[in-house]
């Protein structure tokens, strides 16, 4: 049909392709398919429904369709604030509508019914659309942003780490008289010519020195055995030091979770100036 008069170009989201029946979309960004309803002023009226690929949750695709479809006003029932920034950016009027029908919607316009869109139904009912960053940007639109503000879903209670493998009991070997075992938190496996570290539970390794008389008799450099545990290692490995038989843990610096149970099992903690030697230790005894 062919319109002599003046007329009025609409766009309507829909959900469907059913001609009259098709079901009116409740968000405007990511509607399948759009009738194009051009009505006279005399009353007359036709329209056309097209599929229309366009990126889902992309609200800016509004200023693509409106260009291919050169329309003066848009009806919706639901539209995101940046697609309405668009849309009004284009001159291009939008009007709220509650009909379900394609039919009923060409009534609305008919009789007059149409209302422009207000401040207060400026979003989509499901969905908060003017959020959105980062990947998977529409689920967590749905997720975080519904509108009106849900509360935040629960965050998952944290994964449950298997008991530290502490020992029962402390046992502490007799060394003969005058000997010292020192366990002294290194950088390395350098011995005696490794850094001091500054952190104690999270040492990479420890030199474990046998001092009897002011002489040194063995050393030993062993791998921290819980640098990777995810909490509770000072404690940890003060409790393994101790069955080891130290009797002094050397470190730049000491948790205070660490320095109380070396201290509950009787081994001193020797704190040292940072980039020190082991072999220098034996200086601060």
């Amino acid at each position: 049909m062919i319109f002599d008069g003046e007329f009025m170009k609409y766009l309507v989201p829909l959900e469907n392709n059913n001609e009259l029946n098709s079901i009116i979309s409740s968000h405007f960004g990511r509607a399948p398919y759009y009738a194009i309803i051009n009505v006279t002023l005399d009353g007359q009226y036709e329209y056309k429904i097209k599929s229309i690929s366009t990126m889902h949750g992309d609200v800016c695709g509004a200023a693509d369709l409106i260009e291919k479809s050169d329309v003066d006003a848009v009806i919706v029932k639901g539209i995101g604030p940046r697609a309405i920034s668009t849309l009004k950016s284009l001159g291009i009027k939008i009007y709220k509508t509650n009909s379900n029908y394609l039919k009923d919607l060409i009534n609305e316009i008919l009789n007059g019914k149409l209302s422009l869109l207000e401040e207060t139904d400026y979003t989509c009912p499901e969905t908060y659309q003017s959020m959105g960053y980062g990947y998977g940007r529409r689920w967590r639109r749905r997720l975080y942003y519904q509108y009106p503000p849900q509360p935040y879903p629960p965050y998952p209670p944290p994964p449950m780490y298997p008991p530290t493998p502490y020992p029962q009991q402390a046992i502490k070997p007799q060394l003969r008289s005058g000997a010292l075992r020192i366990a002294v938190a290194c950088e390395g496996r350098g011995g005696l010519d490794d850094i001091v570290s500054m952190r104690f539970g999270r040492a990479p390794t420890f030199t474990i020195i046998d001092v009897q008389n002011g002489q040194i008799k063995n050393v030993v450099v062993e791998p921290n055995p819980y640098i990777n545990q995810p909490h509770g290692v000072g404690i940890a490995i003060s409790q393994y030091m101790a069955s080891k038989g130290v009797n002094i843990a050397v470190a730049g610096r000491f948790g205070p979770n660490a320095m109380q149970i070396l201290q509950s099992l009787g081994i001193r903690a020797l704190q040292v100036p940072p980039g020190i030697r082991v072999r220098d230790v034996l200086r601060y005894l």
